[in-house]
């Protein structure tokens, strides 16, 4: 199989970053139905990028980010763990990451824990609630990190 040409990478990249922009743009409320999906297709994208080139790898995290800012994201605390654990364990262990790549996977990060969007909702019931999947005392609840 052959690798495509740089125009076809270039436009995933940029596809991920309108979608971005576009989230924020339409706020919270208008982005919940399509955060999932969203969610989704970036991780698939970050899990599965391969090549040198780590341009789509590093943009497929910038709409994560901004569901995180939002808190569009309806994700419980064990997704959202396991969420900020692939990303660390990524981070970590792929020593051909670009500073791009490790620069977003840090944002998206920072974006779950801090209190800006600190990972969406937890639980199922519908209230609000603050979800720092690096906390001391969450992690305690679930898994040692």
């Amino acid at each position: 199989q052959s690798k495509p040409p740089a125009s076809v990478t270039a436009g995933r990249a940029k596809l991920f970053e309108l979608v971005a922009h576009w989230l924020t743009r339409i706020g919270t409320a208008a982005s919940e139905p399509y955060a999932q999906d969203v969610k989704k297709e970036c991780l698939r994208t970050f899990r599965t990028e391969r090549g040198t080139s780590k341009t789509v790898k590093a943009s497929s995290l910038v709409p994560l980010a901004v569901l995180f800012k939002l808190r569009a994201l309806q994700a419980n605390a064990p997704e959202t763990i396991a969420t900020a654990k692939e990303l660390r364990v990524d981070f970590e262990r792929h020593t051909a990451n670009t500073q791009r790549v490790k620069a977003n996977i840090l944002s998206a990060i920072a974006a779950m824990h801090d209190g800006t969007g600190a990972g969406g909702r937890a639980g199922g019931d519908g209230k609000k609630e603050k979800v720092n999947p690096l906390s001391f005392e969450f992690q305690a609840d679930y898994e040692k990190f």
